[in-house]
């Protein structure tokens, strides 16, 4: 069968603080090919005043992870990470985030996740 990519528009801004909502759900169409990796495409900004660790998972699973060691503002930017097939299924998804450490504030925005799907 042949495939094509797709893409889902999961948030289009995410500011992170200790009364964030958590987690975000998300809806994949019922042709997605489970068996391909995705590619889960977001922006990053974060502050930290001390060292932190910050992970994102999607349906339990952690697939991104950014620690620092220290007191940190890098400036924002793109990231992209491939998922591991079978981890986005069809329908309902649920995509949330960890931290542990001292941060101040962490952005997410343009969180796109690109897929294959069957047509």
């Amino acid at each position: 069968m042949p495939r094509v990519a797709d893409y889902v528009i999961i948030r289009d801004s995410w500011d992170l603080d200790n009364s964030a909502t958590n987690p975000n759900t998300f809806t994949v169409p019922n042709n997605i090919d489970v068996g391909s990796r995705c590619v889960l495409s977001f922006m990053f900004d974060v502050e930290t005043l001390g060292a932190m660790e910050f992970w994102i998972a999607i349906n339990g699973t952690d697939v991104w992870s950014w620690s620092a060691t220290g007191s940190a503002s890098p400036p924002m930017r793109c990231m992209q990470e491939v998922v591991a097939s079978q981890i986005v299924r069809p329908g309902e998804n649920i995509l949330q985030f960890g931290s542990a450490g001292d941060w101040r504030t962490i952005r997410l925005s343009d969180i796109v996740l690109w897929i294959q799907v069957n047509v």
